[in-house]
């Protein structure tokens, strides 16, 4: 009995080996990525992602790094995304009759941004009001315009939840430049109003615009005359349009130098085995 059982593994060793042995023939199977060591000074853009980093060197040096790291059957490839562009390293190997691909790392940088910097922006405004001349704008903005092509860690925003940190870095600007109490002149600004006061205001800008294209300045001083607000509304104006056209230029400035210096300029995201496999 216990010659039969012997006979029977032996058997199904046999069987299996053959095949495993078609498997490969057939190309079927699974390649592992080569170990690859880790980019250094990157950071996790998100801590509970420990796959994908970032660092403030240029994709060139990125991409030169894990170059000199190529082992056989490795292939760096160019990689094209809708407003990203980089480089991919592949492993390939042959299985059979079959040439299989497995990726061990992508390097990317932003190659098109969607040209909004917010901080700019609040400072443009600045400008547009006269607080600030248009050269020292251009400036900054020639300093600074980059900073759409940038990525931003994921951080966490003081309750919990996670936000991109140059979003993080505006909202504590914009906390800074009009606290509290300056939002709540705003909305009783707004609050002042009756919806039909602000159909009239609309239909009061209009008839402005129109006059002013003829160059009718006496008109626009009549019409100017004739619509009328209530003190308290009068009051509550004033006060929006004091917050509205105050100088906080400096604010601005900071954040965007803040900016700056939390950017990073390329994305890597690895293979988690071949990470893994390079920690063993």
């Amino acid at each position: 009995m216990k010659k039969g059982w012997l006979v029977l593994i032996v058997a199904t060793g046999l069987v299996l080996g053959m095949m495993s042995s078609l498997q490969a023939d057939e190309g079927d199977g699974i390649i592992q990525a080569h170990p690859i060591s880790p980019y250094p000074n990157a950071v996790r853009q998100n801590e509970s992602e420990p796959y994908v980093v970032l660092t403030k060197d240029p994709i060139d040096t990125v991409k030169q790094f894990f170059e000199g790291q190529a082992q056989k059957g490795d292939r760096l490839e160019p990689v094209q995304e809708s407003q990203e562009k980089g480089w991919r390293i592949n492993y390939y190997e042959k299985l059979g009759q079959k040439e299989q691909v497995v990726m061990e790392a992508e390097m990317l940088e932003i190659s098109a941004g969607d040209n909004i910097v917010d901080a700019l922006g609040a400072l443009k405004s600045q400008s547009l009001m006269g607080k600030h001349s248009e050269q020292e704008y251009q400036a900054l903005e020639k300093k600074y315009m980059a900073l759409d092509k940038a990525y931003f860690r994921k951080v966490d925003d003081g309750s919990g939840r996670t936000i991109s940190e140059d979003k993080l870095l505006y909202k504590r600007a914009e906390q800074e430049a009009y606290p509290e109490k300056d939002r709540k002149k705003a909305a009783d600004a707004s609050n002042a109003f009756t919806d039909n006061d602000k159909a009239k205001a609309k239909e009061l800008q209009a008839q402005m615009k129109a006059l002013k294209a003829k160059g009718d300045v006496a008109g626009m001083m009549k019409l100017a005359q004739e619509s009328k607000m209530s003190s308290t509304q009068s009051a509550a104006v004033n006060d929006a349009m004091a917050v509205a056209t105050k100088d906080t230029w400096d604010i601005w400035a900071k954040c965007l130098e803040d900016t700056w210096q939390a950017a990073y300029w390329s994305r890597i995201t690895y293979n988690s085995n071949a990470v893994a496999r390079q920690a063993e």
